[in-house]
């Protein structure tokens, strides 16, 4: 399968097994136009292939005057990493690193883990989107 090509060599693994940059194009290319682009399908468990299938989404939940914001990450790539950015007005474009604190891990023994950052905000409005990058 794709997935245990890139356990084996992680991102340049999954991308060969897609036929490399020949193939479906760099990191932030978006091959099958889903809105994602390459590397986010890679972090994210999708396929770059099949517009259907961008992978698991972060999801944003409250309690108790924080914010929960849950995102999977890949299991089997140390050299990937991910952080939260927040901005208040999306016309500024005003996006900040997060200073989110780790809640939990939840290491489901696949592909993906479940990772829970609880961010405090006094804002009303706050708009949230996960980067994630190569080391």
């Amino acid at each position: 399968t794709f997935d245990s090509v890139a356990e084996s060599g992680g991102y340049e693994g999954w991308l060969q097994a897609y036929g490399g940059v020949a193939g479906i194009g760099s990191e932030t290319y978006d091959y099958d136009g889903d809105g994602l682009a390459n590397l986010a399908e890679y972090a994210l468990g999708g396929d770059p292939i099949d517009y259907l299938n961008s992978g698991e989404a972060p999801c944003i939940r409250s309690a108790g005057g924080f914010i929960q914001y849950i995102y999977p990450q890949r299991s089997d790539d140390a050299g990937l990493s991910y952080s939260i950015e927040t901005c208040t007005n999306l016309l500024m474009a005003g996006w900040a690193g997060a200073v989110p604190a780790l809640s939990e891990t939840n290491v489901t023994g696949s592909l993906l883990n479940y990772v829970t950052n609880s961010i405090s905000t006094s804002e009303e409005q706050a708009y949230f989107r996960l980067d994630m990058e190569r080391e």
